[in-house]
């Protein structure tokens, strides 16, 4: 099956299925480009703009399989994969339960929602079930103040009423997966939050405010007092100066950018310390930090203005430096 499934996929209009939002089903460099993209939208989204991390609860495992099937069927890219989703999603599979003990089958509980852990299809089905809430998102929401409506005889009016009536849109929605993020205006990111949340209330998925996160994405001025309204309201956390997403710190608070890097780099120290131990050989050593440890921050490096990373990743290269010329006698 995953065989047939990873082959299936191949043939999948990955671009047809995800046309914008979801960066992370079959996507070279989708956490990176994610990341530029928020980065970019919360700068020209303006002084006020502010950035919404949602989280789902358990998304992947409570997602109903009907709807699943239902967006695969109606989704014309899907086609090279359907037979094989009908096969693993059309009916309850079994779960099976065992002591740990090498003793006989304990229970058999079936399973009706959600994807199957391990499955090569289940990211793809998963998204492509959601898909059409993140584009709502990022529809524009409704008029968010009530204006007198324009005279059916001036054209003009109409159009700007009909303009207004549509309403505004949040600058940028970005999606890993289940990873939601929201980036604009207050008022607007709000409103396509709470109709979010709406959403996938009336299919049985559950938008977990206390893990959701509202932020100010700079430390001055501090939030305003609508802000900390608004997340109070919602029951988000909320951060000011910025927040941690996909690894990497984005906001204007650069020391706190910085010093999320800074831990990236003591946190490789242990494995450092162990490639210099005088039973570890020089070749494996050497084969490990190459391997190992010199790519550990290639991530943040691309994804980190260079100005922020500059003084992590010089004390990253003197440590690494350090241990080769230690190891191999160099100096």
């Amino acid at each position: 099956y995953k065989l047939a499934g990873a082959l299936a996929l191949q043939k999948v209009d990955i671009q047809a299925s995800f046309p914008c939002i979801q960066l992370g089903v079959q996507q070279f460099g989708g956490a990176e480009r994610a990341v530029h993209i928020m980065r970019t939208a919360a700068e020209a989204a303006g002084p006020d703009s502010v950035i919404l991390a949602v989280d789902i609860q358990n998304a992947f495992n409570e997602r109903s399989r009907q709807a699943i099937m239902e967006r695969a069927i109606a989704t014309p890219a899907a086609a090279p994969i359907l037979r094989l989703a009908q096969w693993a999603y059309g009916q309850s599979s079994d779960l099976l339960v065992y002591d740990g003990a090498g003793r006989p089958l304990m229970d058999v509980i079936p399973s009706q929602q959600g994807v199957k852990q391990g499955d090569c299809l289940g990211s793809y089905l998963f998204s492509l079930s959601m898909q059409h809430h993140f584009e709502e998102v990022a529809s524009p929401v409704p008029a968010l103040l009530p204006r007198p409506a324009a005279d059916a005889d001036n054209k003009q009016e109409l159009e700007e009423e009909e303009q207004r009536q549509q309403g505004p849109s949040v600058q940028a929605v970005v999606a890993i997966a289940d990873d939601l993020t929201i980036i604009g205006r207050l008022d607007v990111v709000c409103a396509a939050f709470d109709r979010f949340r709406e959403r996938c209330s009336a299919e049985a998925l559950t938008v977990r405010p206390s893990k959701s996160s509202l932020c100010w994405p700079r430390l001055d001025p501090p939030a305003p007092p609508v802000v900390i309204e608004a997340a109070a309201q919602r029951q988000l956390t909320l951060r000011q100066g910025g927040l941690q997403i996909l690894g990497v710190y984005i906001g204007a608070d650069a020391a706190s950018a910085a010093g999320d890097l800074a831990d990236a780099v003591q946190s490789q120290e242990p494995l450092l310390q162990a490639l210099q131990h005088e039973d570890m050989p020089r070749q494996h050593a050497m084969a490990i930090l190459r391997v190992c440890a010199v790519p550990c921050l290639n991530y943040k490096m691309r994804c980190v203005l260079p100005s922020v990373s500059k003084a992590g990743l010089r004390d990253f290269d003197g440590r690494v430096q350090k241990v080769l010329t230690d190891k191999m006698d160099l100096m």
